[in-house]
């Protein structure tokens, strides 16, 4: 059952709509599905459109998601070659006296130590890029949005209410809504823009 004014989906015992706060069934009027069918209106109201109806899809954005892959394994051969070069510090005869150099063996053990917490950086990057989608429907916007910089994942699903504005910027999607700020890395940001925000138009032109 959906909002007969916002189209916000609602629990099947609702008088109110808890998105807009109207009132669905006033309280001494029967609901239709107490009414016997044989004293139904054959012309019965409109329905709200399926929320599950897809007007635009886009998944996460595959050069980011390239680029991001050439990074970790390139601070993996890193990691790896610094690895040997300690390995061989502490091994070899050869260079023992490299080991008596306190402050070089920390310095490489620090360098590795970064590499090897920017990959795991990295990977955790590499998962919220590729989580990261959009999809509008009819009634609202849903996906995962995705700041691989903050290295942050969060699903969402918003009604078009909800949606205050949307912005794209360079390879991302802002939907800012009434408390927070939802980024997308998803490919071609530009044309979910333009779709979102003439669904916006349209909503608020209806009201």
């Amino acid at each position: 059952m959906f909002c007969r004014y916002c189209a916000a989906p609602l629990p099947e015992d609702a008088t109110a709509c808890p998105q807009c706060g109207r009132e669905q069934f006033p309280s001494d009027q029967q609901r239709p599905a107490d009414i016997p069918l044989s004293e139904q209106s054959p012309y019965a109201p409109p329905t709200a459109p399926s929320s599950t109806e897809v007007i635009w899809h886009a998944g996460y954005h595959k050069k980011v998601y390239a680029k991001l892959c050439r990074r970790i394994a390139l601070s993996a051969i890193l990691s790896a070659a610094v690895a040997v070069f300690l390995t061989l510090i502490f091994t070899l005869d050869s260079l023992k006296f490299l080991g008596e150099s306190t402050w070089l063996v920390v310095i490489y053990a620090a360098l590795l130590l970064e590499l090897v917490i920017g990959l795991i950086l990295r990977c955790i990057q590499l998962r919220v890029v590729k989580r990261t989608e959009l999809t509008v429907t009819q009634c609202g916007v849903t996906g995962v949005g995705g700041n691989a910089r903050y290295i942050a994942s969060v699903p969402f699903e918003l009604t078009f209410s909800q949606v205050k504005k949307v912005g794209s910027l360079p390879k991302h999607l802002m939907i800012d809504t009434q408390t927070k700020k939802i980024f997308c890395l998803i490919e071609n940001s530009d044309q979910a823009e333009q779709v979102i925000d003439n669904r916006l138009r349209r909503m608020r032109n209806d009201a």
